[in-house]
C-alpha cells in the first residue's frame, strides 16, 4: 500500500445530519430528486439526480456552495439542513463537538451560551456581519426563551424583537471550557 492517496475525511456526523435533513425537508415539501436536481441546475448549481441520491444515503460530502443552493431550493435556512432534528435536551455529536441540541441552537443563532457578557459580545461581533448587531444583552429568561433585537445597517433603532423559545433546562456551568461556548465537548478523536 506504498503511494496510497488519502481522499480526505469520511462523512461526518455533521454530513450525515445534512444528509437525513436534505431527505427528509424535500419529502415533507413533496419535491422529487429530479425537481430538485432541475431547480439546482436553474440557479447554477448542477448536481445529478445520481448525486443527490448519494448525497440523501450519507455516500456524498456537501460543500458549502451545496448546502447554500439545496437550503434555497428547500426554503429553509442553512442552520435547519446542519442541526439535528430531537428534544432540545438531547444530547447530540455534531463535527468537533457533542451538547444539548437547545446549545447547538443557541450557538448556531449566535445567542448566549454561556460565557460572560464581553465574551458574549466579542463571540457576536465574530460571528454577525458587521452591519448587523445584536442588542447589546440577549435576554435569556431562564424558561426557555431567548430575545434577540437586531439593530438593522446604520442605524441603533432594533427591528421588533423576535423570541425563540426551547423547552429545556438550562445548567449554569462555572467554567467555559477554553474558548468553547459552555457545555459543548470537544468530539472524540
Amino acid at each position: 500500500m506504498e503511494n496510497q492517496r488519502q481522499r480526505g475525511n469520511d462523512v461526518g456526523p455533521t454530513g450525515l445530519t445534512v444528509a437525513a435533513n436534505i431527505s427528509r425537508i424535500r419529502k415533507s415539501r413533496q419535491i422529487s430528486l429530479k425537481q430538485l436536481e432541475s431547480h439546482l441546475a436553474k440557479l447554477g448549481r448542477r448536481i445529478s439526480l445520481s448525486g443527490l441520491s448519494k448525497i440523501e444515503n450519507g455516500d456524498r460530502k456537501v460543500d458549502v456552495d451545496d448546502l447554500f443552493a439545496i437550503a434555497l431550493t428547500l426554503d429553509v435556512s442553512p442552520i435547519a439542513l446542519l442541526l439535528p432534528q430531537g428534544a432540545p435536551d438531547d444530547a447530540v455529536d455534531v463535527s468537533g463537538g457533542r451538547a444539548s441540541l437547545a446549545l447547538f441552537w443557541q450557538w448556531a443563532l449566535a445567542a448566549d451560551v454561556g460565557v460572560s457578557s464581553d465574551d458574549l459580545r466579542s463571540f457576536q461581533a465574530r460571528s454577525l456581519p458587521g452591519w448587523l448587531s445584536v442588542e447589546s444583552e440577549i435576554e435569556w429568561s431562564g424558561d426557555g426563551r431567548i430575545t434577540l433585537g437586531v439593530a438593522g445597517p446604520g442605524t441603533t433603532d432594533l427591528v421588533p424583537r423576535t423570541t425563540i423559545t426551547f423547552h429545556t433546562t438550562v445548567h449554569d456551568i462555572d467554567e467555559p471550557l477554553g474558548r468553547r461556548p459552555d457545555g459543548i465537548d470537544q468530539a472524540a478523536p
